[in-house]
């Protein structure tokens, strides 16, 4: 199976099985309540701090830059009611799997927004609730460092 195939596969199960939509369609201005600052829109497709393109990031690496709710132009917010959930969600789009699938489709930025951050999204988890394979996880693995 070539790799466009299981790229494929995994993003038609990302779409079918997203129960809120992807985050591209869940970003939003407000910040309220126990927020996460996603990075402005043209970040989202930007290089990581060493120019380097694998390193595609949804949220800051740094916890308190992520948490941070000063205004800034173009940056998105994602709403919680608990700091446990907001962290879980933080936590969740630091995994492989949420990389790649960010990586996998530049033009949409598509990133798995699960609705329900009270228990963490680890890739395991991601791997199970999504139904991937052994060859999907092992590409997910292997592009992801």
């Amino acid at each position: 199976m070539n790799h466009w195939k299981i790229v494929k596969s995994i993003y038609c199960k990302l779409i079918a099985k997203c129960p809120e939509g992807t985050l591209r369609i869940q970003l939003n201005k407000k910040s309220n309540g126990f927020s996460i600052r996603c990075l402005p829109e043209a970040q989202l497709s930007g290089h990581n701090q060493n120019g380097g393109s694998s390193g595609f990031r949804l949220v800051s690496q740094n916890y308190n830059t992520a948490i941070s709710t000063k205004f800034a132009v173009n940056v998105r917010y994602l709403n919680f009611a608990t700091e446990e959930e907001r962290y879980n969600a933080w936590q969740s789009y630091l995994t492989k799997f949420a990389r790649f699938c960010i990586c996998m489709d530049e033009s949409t930025k598509l990133a798995p927004y699960m609705g329900n951050y009270t228990q963490p999204w680890d890739d395991q988890r991601f791997y199970k609730y999504f139904g991937l394979n052994k060859i999907e996880i092992q590409l997910i693995e292997t592009v992801i460092k």
